[in-house]
């Protein structure tokens, strides 16, 4: 998945576009593709990298899955609130993205504006579908 966001990523600020990574990633690793991008020639204007530990915390008690969910359903809604956005991309796997439309239905003021498109990537044999 990673290659992926990264290729349209590249592509999304090769055009012009501004991209903000909201990144599940272990420091070390998101400080390597940072340093990576800048060597590369990429700027603070064309790619902003925001960690998801940043926004909303981990570890919650319950389900992983719900727990991880509802903790990509809160940082998208607190990178908003930081850095508005118009369109956010979401993996499929585990729920985040449902988490997330279903807090901006039942929430509509304190969740994403109903303006923001939310893309979700279908995971694994779904796409086939």
């Amino acid at each position: 998945a990673g290659t992926v966001i990264h290729a349209v990523a590249a592509s999304m600020w090769a055009a012009g576009w501004r991209v903000v990574l909201l990144t599940s990633m272990p420091p070390a690793e998101e400080s390597a593709y940072l340093r990576e991008q800048r060597s590369a020639g990429v700027t603070e204007q064309q790619l902003v990298m925001v960690s998801l530990r940043d926004l909303s915390p981990d570890g919650r008690p319950g389900d992983a899955f719900c727990s991880k969910a509802l903790q990509w359903a809160e940082g998208a809604e607190r990178l908003y609130e930081r850095l508005p956005y118009d369109v956010i991309e979401f993996f499929e796997y585990a729920a985040p993205a449902a988490l997330l439309l279903a807090r901006r239905y039942h929430h509509p003021l304190r969740t994403l504006p109903a303006s923001v498109k939310v893309v979700v990537r279908i995971h694994g044999s779904l796409e086939w579908i």
